[in-house]
């Protein structure tokens, strides 16, 4: 059975999705949207069907919150995941979206994460450090 959602479902998903992760400490649910914000990117990411995507991820990593920045770090990393076996033209929206993302992870390891608490910290630092993994992978540079 296909389910079909319709154009405004969607638009509504689309806008709070990433938000959701913030929502709840449940690694389930967290992993289940973390699965559906990586197939909206699939299929809506690179077709310029997002355009908040990058805009969302950039506030939540703006909160100096442990949850909303590790909320947005998973975000990327899940940009990530889908471009990585993709060919360099499909891979623009990806090297596009780590130039805004960049100077504002280095910002968060220098300056943001000395405040919060150690196991958090450790977990988003791990997130950052599998974000630029991946970034290596996609741009071929590993």
């Amino acid at each position: 059975m296909i389910l079909v959602i319709s154009e405004s479902d969607k638009s509504i998903i689309r806008k709070n999705i990433v938000q959701l992760t913030t929502t709840t400490t449940s690694k389930p649910i967290i992993k289940l949207y973390n699965q559906i914000i990586q197939k909206i990117i699939r299929f809506d990411f690179r077709d310029n069907n997002w355009p908040e995507l990058i805009p969302t991820i950039q506030k939540l990593l703006s909160i100096e919150s442990e949850k909303c920045v590790l909320s947005g770090v998973s975000a990327i990393l899940q940009i990530g995941k889908i471009f990585e076996f993709e060919g360099k033209e499909q891979q623009k929206p990806y090297t596009e979206a780590l130039n805004t993302f960049f100077p504002t992870l280095t910002k968060i390891t220098s300056q943001i994460l000395p405040n919060f608490k150690v196991n958090e910290a450790a977990l988003i630092v791990k997130k950052i450090l599998d974000v630029y993994i991946t970034s290596l992978k996609v741009l071929n540079y590993c």
